[in-house]
């Protein structure tokens, strides 16, 4: 349970498909709710899907990192669409400083970009996703977040352009910061 910066669990065990929370009588309505808050949990966990901005903002970086994979594993099942995923787990790692989550967008990123869209899709959306992680890589962050930012990117980038800074990259006639 989400209050503003504060994260409350409670503990909750589910055996039917009904279960009474006895322990939440009385509690305030919270600002948002993490199932699976600490990854103990085992199954596919809801997540609201239309509160992704306030998701990516919690100071709490266990909460923020299970939210993203309980968004992960949504668009997995069709409840969120591949494009929207990708943009969401961008716009979550461009601004994201733990390191262990910056890894877990990246994959995420990676593999709906090759094993979720289909050619056109992919087409559609490389050219944006390029130049963001590009631009990204321009700036300074850590060597470890450089490090994973830049393999993704190496990854996904397929059109001339791409190419072309990879190149630039190997052949060091262009410097990233930390790499």
């Amino acid at each position: 349970l989400v209050y503003g910066d504060e994260v409350k669990t409670v503990p909750i065990s589910i055996a039917d498909a009904t279960t009474a929370v006895r322990q939440m009588v009385g509690l305030e309505i919270p600002d948002l709710v993490i199932c699976n808050y600490d990854g103990f949990g085992y199954g596919l966990f809801s997540v609201d899907i239309d509160a992704t901005d306030e998701l990516l903002k919690l100071q709490d970086e266990v909460a923020r990192g299970y939210a993203m994979i309980n968004l992960f594993e949504r668009a997995l099942n069709d409840q969120l669409a591949i494009d929207n995923a990708i943009s969401l787990f961008l716009k979550g790692l461009l601004q994201e400083e733990n390191e262990l989550i910056v890894r877990i967008q990246s994959s995420q990123i990676r593999t709906l970009f090759w094993k979720y869209q289909d050619e056109a899709l992919r087409n559609s959306t490389q050219t944006e996703l390029e130049q963001a992680l590009y631009d990204y890589l321009q700036r300074p962050h850590s060597a470890s977040i450089q490090k994973t930012v830049y393999q993704l990117y190496r990854s996904i980038a397929c059109s001339r352009d791409g190419l072309d800074r990879l190149y630039a990259i190997w052949s060091e006639e262009v410097t990233i910061p930390e790499l």
